[in-house]
C-alpha cells in the first residue's frame, strides 16, 4: 500500500484486512509519532509494516529511526543516490559514518536523528532574506 498517509487513510484497509503489508511514507505521514501510530494500528491486525521513502538522506535516517521502533517492521525502501548515500564533505548532512553499509542503514546512538545539516550546502538553498538558524 502506497499513497496513503494518515491513520484514517489506512484504517479501512487495515480493519478489513484488505492488505497483507502496509507501507508508510514517514515523510508524508504527519511525523514520526503518527507513523508509529499507523504501525501500531497495523500491529493490532497482525499486518507487517515497511517504509516508503524516495526522499534524501534526512528522510532516510528519519524513516530508519522510526522503523527501529516498529515491532513488525519488515523492510525499508530508500532512494539510492551518490554512490550508496555517503555523507561526506559535499553532502547535505554530516554523519559520522556511511549511511548504508553491507545493505543496512547504520543508525547512530546520538540525540534526535543523529545527524547535522551541512551549513555550507544548506546555505546555498536559503530563500532571499532567509538566515541560517543553526
Amino acid at each position: 500500500m502506497e499513497n496513503l498517509y494518515t491513520r484514517s487513510d489506512f484504517l479501512p484497509f487495515v480493519a478489513n484486512q484488505g492488505v497483507h503489508i502496509i507501507e508508510i511514507d514517514i515523510s508524508q505521514a504527519g511525523g514520526l509519532l503518527e507513523a508509529k501510530r499507523i504501525a501500531d494500528l497495523a500491529r493490532i491486525f497482525n499486518i507487517p509494516v515497511a517504509t516508503h521513502n524516495v526522499m534524501g538522506p534526512v528522510a532516510t535516517i528519519a524513516s530508519a529511526n522510526c522503523a527501529a521502533a516498529i515491532q513488525d517492521f519488515i523492510g525499508h525502501e530508500t532512494f539510492n543516490f551518490k554512490d550508496g548515500m555517503r555523507a561526506g564533505e559535499g553532502d547535505l548532512i554530516v554523519y559520522d559514518r556511511e549511511i548504508i553499509a553491507d545493505g543496512h542503514i547504520q543508525l547512530l546512538n546520538k540525540p534526535g536523528l543523529g545527524l547535522d545539516l551541512n551549513k555550507d550546502i544548506v546555505s546555498k538553498y536559503l530563500m532571499e532574506g532567509e538566515k541560517w538558524w543553526g
